[in-house]
């Protein structure tokens, strides 16, 4: 039953330590930051040159008074609030954490079904109460193996839709300006900066059209007579050489040449025009606010669906801890390990969805009827490191870290020759962790190293507790042999 030390490959736990590795495909310059990047000089387009006209024209008299235009680029709660809300987003970071959570669920499947072989042997290599007893706590850990491995993988399915649900969104905003067909970008394909001198100069002509008129009253206006056909002069240049002032929405039906060379710019035609530059730079606004909103949108679900799905045991293995389950039997079936006050065994996430995952809190009924009597001072027990013939400390077996039987008369330590229990190692690395063969009365001692010389040692005791309630202190023949199973662990239940 002794394997050597090093046991090579094969070895049992080798199967839970191989999936620890680090995830794949971890990218940490994945960023929201480094993803909304080009919106940078979507800004400076949209407030730059391209702006001024919009902010003129939308102000202007002789606009189409029936469009809607959105606020200039600065004016929205979308980039001045929620873009900035959507930066520090590190997805590479939020990759890796999933695919370290997911290993760790690999990890406690493998530690499940090692902990099954080690049973399936020791049962057939053991038989006895303290067997069944030793074979029980197997049964516990393997249940809390099965409880973490639920909650470190819910706690990767929360990651992996936080992921998918946040990415996406900023993903698509990002790419907001080269999206081919969008309202965006045919703003930017169709409009230049440098253009924007042009318009500003036949917007100061119009203005003068409609504070002076015509040059010279000179002009006759024969649109409204025979359709396309134009004949009127250029603006004036002055009151004295005008024709009068035109009103702002009538000039939009009329034929004033507001150019000055021997080109034409109707002003009918260039209200129109100015129309149509500002509902395309209203529509890429609108078009870029969704987008923002649309992220922001699917950022705060997602994490709120993270936090609701958060609500899992936090140490599924505390109830295995010595002293953990004082006072239950040994088997605390109504806990988790969880310290919510919350009863019956927890349940992780199955997904990495929120919903109505708050902790139950358990409701502690009052007190009723008359107060219990305070229990008397017990006796003062006998020292269990003294021998009570001799009155003098016990002798310690060195094999066994027990007190050796001692003679009822003479009270002489009583040295019986035994063979050592078989024992067997598992190390990794500078770890080790040695067992050995559980004794008659069901003990097991257990030593931990971890290459530093300064070794841990503990002994186990799975006996039948019935056994050891017949040698406890004062009763039984236990007492007058100083049994070490009749010694009080600190006044609470034997392990």
């Amino acid at each position: 039953m002794t394997p050597p030390a090093d046991q090579g490959t094969g070895r049992l736990g080798d199967t839970i330590i191989a999936p620890l590795q680090p995830p794949a495909d971890v990218h940490l310059d994945d960023t929201s930051d480094n993803i909304l990047k080009p919106l940078a000089g979507f800004r400076e387009k949209m407030t730059g040159k391209l702006v001024q006209p919009y902010t003129r024209w939308t102000q202007h008299p002789s606009r189409n008074l029936g469009l809607r235009f959105a606020p200039p680029y600065g004016q929205g709660d979308e980039e001045n609030r929620m873009l900035n809300e959507l930066g520090g987003f590190g997805f590479g970071y939020l990759w890796g954490a999933q695919g370290r959570a997911a290993n760790l669920g690999k990890a406690a499947k493998a530690a499940q079904d090692d902990t099954a072989q080690v049973k399936q042997g020791l049962t057939a290599a053991w038989q006895g109460k303290a067997a069944d007893s030793a074979a029980e706590k197997l049964d516990d850990f393997s249940k809390a193996s099965g409880e973490y491995l639920g909650t470190v993988n819910g706690f990767s399915q929360l990651l992996h839709q936080l992921w998918q649900t946040v990415r996406k969104p900023i993903l698509d905003l990002g790419q907001v300006p080269e999206n081919g067909g969008q309202a965006p970008k045919k703003f930017l394909d169709a409009h230049k900066p440098e253009d924007t001198d042009g318009l500003l100069m036949f917007m100061d002509r119009l203005d003068e059209a409609i504070k002076w008129g015509r040059d010279n009253g000179d002009g006759i206006e024969l649109s409204s007579l025979w359709g396309n056909a134009r004949s009127g002069s250029e603006v004036a240049r002055s009151q004295e050489y005008g024709t009068g002032p035109i009103a702002p929405q009538d000039i939009r039906g009329m034929s004033v040449d507001l150019d000055t060379d021997y080109n034409s710019k109707w002003s009918d035609m260039f209200c129109r025009q100015m129309d149509e530059y500002c509902q395309q730079y209203s529509d890429a606004m609108d078009a870029y606010r969704q987008y923002i909103r649309n992220a922001h949108t699917a950022a705060t679900n997602g994490l709120r669906a993270f936090s609701d799905g958060l609500n899992v045991p936090t140490d599924p293995f505390g109830r295995l801890q010595l002293g953990a389950d004082s006072g239950s039997g040994g088997h605390d079936k109504g806990s988790s390990g969880r310290n919510d006050g919350g009863g019956g065994d927890s349940k992780p996430p199955s997904s990495g969805g929120g919903g109505d995952t708050k902790p139950q809190q358990a409701t502690v009924p009052p007190q009723v009827g008359p107060t219990p009597a305070q229990p008397q001072t017990p006796p003062a027990q006998p020292d269990p490191n003294q021998n009570p013939v001799t009155h003098k400390p016990l002798e310690v077996d060195p094999s066994t870290g027990q007190p050796y039987p001692i003679d009822p008369r003479t009270g002489e330590a009583v040295k019986t020759e035994h063979e050592a229990p078989d024992t067997v190692t598992v190390q990794h690395g500078e770890h080790k962790i040695t067992m050995s063969e559980p004794d008659d009365h069901g003990k097991m001692a257990v030593s931990i190293g971890d290459g530093t010389g300064h070794d841990k040692a503990y002994q186990l005791d799975f006996g039948d507790q019935a056994d050891k309630a017949d040698k406890a202190p004062g009763t039984g023949a236990g007492a007058a042999q100083g049994d070490p199973a009749a010694r009080p662990h600190d006044g609470s239940a034997p392990p």
